[in-house]
């Protein structure tokens, strides 16, 4: 049996980007040693102009390109690949060398200090949990009485004000324009937007949005809104990785997958439990269907970052991206 809890699913994702507060969304593979990090390129990034395959020479990083979205068009990278401002890129890399990535391009890669979260509903429950383990420091605005109280005898470190965060002078009262990372998570879509809008424009902080209506997500995309948490999202990846992980084959079998660009590119992470056509050759000579990135294998607890003369070995962890949807088992990506 599966059971799903989106609103904990929402805060450990909220946790991951103000840990690391450069990234647009983060997914972990291999309990936690790869990450999948996504990030939007600012005018002024040294990538721009940067060919994929001149980042490692040019700033000695072990970390592969898997994806760039442009426009409302998403490519699966390759080296020839020229970077543009306002390009959203993912990256796949172990936590260490994402740090050394986004230091070198002049990113924010310190974990935020504190935090100012507008409503005191269960993902913020949550959050305060996971945070408080962080040594973060919290403030919680929320309109109902009987929450505040809740949370406030719940949570002896956080603080916990009675207020409207609507009301814009109870955000400015609560130095929203110097908090490190503002998070909005009341009830209405509507009020998150605002709100998220509104710190936009007073911080340079980190901004994190939860949104539960989905039919809009190609409007909001093109409101510049930092991170944006979509519960509903979050629980249908959960059923769809349970349901094609119980269709497993022999050989492989799916462990992990998420929706890195809605509709178009997934990641999955697969073990190799057995030899096959996959572990017979070096990367380079494998007949891979076009569309697929090997982008991680994990071996005996390392890290690497494929290059065309690795194998793949059984035991191994691999991550794929690839933009087949709807993969079971790792022999799919053979042509």
């Amino acid at each position: 049996a599966m059971v799903i809890n989106p609103e904990y699913a929402a805060a450990e994702e909220i946790a991951r980007v103000l840990r690391f507060p450069s990234a647009i969304k983060i997914d972990t593979f291999v309990k936690g040693k790869i990450e999948l990090l996504k990030f939007k390129l600012p005018e002024d990034s040294p990538l721009c102009g940067m060919q994929v395959r001149e980042i490692a020479a040019k700033l000695h990083c072990d970390v592969l390109v898997c994806t760039i979205e442009r426009d409302d068009e998403a490519f699966i990278a390759s080296g020839d690949f020229r970077f543009e401002a306002r390009d959203v890129i993912s990256i796949i890399a172990d936590p260490k060398s994402a740090y050394n990535f986004f230091k070198r391009i002049n990113y924010k890669a310190k974990p935020v200090n504190d935090v100012l979260i507008a409503g005191g509903g269960d993902i913020t429950h949550y959050l305060c949990r996971i945070l408080e383990k962080d040594g973060m420091s919290i403030t919680v605005i929320e309109k109902d009485e009987d929450r505040v109280d809740m949370l406030t005898d719940m949570f002896s470190d956080v603080n916990v004000i009675y207020a409207d965060a609507i009301n814009q002078e109870s955000l400015m009262q609560e130095n929203i324009n110097r908090a490190e990372a503002f998070v909005s998570l009341t009830n209405l879509d509507e009020e998150n937007i605002l709100l998220s809008l509104f710190a936009k424009s007073v911080t340079e902080g980190k901004v994190v949005t939860k949104i539960n209506r989905i039919d809009f997500d190609s409007v909001i995309g093109h409101l510049d809104l930092d991170t944006i948490i979509y519960p509903k999202n979050l629980t249908s990846d959960y059923i769809v990785r349970y349901v094609r992980a119980m269709n497993k084959t022999m050989g492989t079998n799916l462990e992990t997958l998420y929706q890195i660009i809605k509709g178009k590119v997934e990641a999955a992470e697969f073990t190799v439990n057995a030899d096959s056509a996959l572990t017979a050759a070096p990367l380079m000579r494998l007949k891979l269907r076009s569309g697929v990135l090997v982008a991680a294998i994990v071996r005996n607890g390392k890290v690497l970052i494929p290059r065309g003369s690795d194998m793949i070995q059984q035991g191994d962890s691999v991550v794929i991206v690839t933009n087949h949807l709807g993969l079971h088992d790792m022999n799919d990506l053979l042509q």
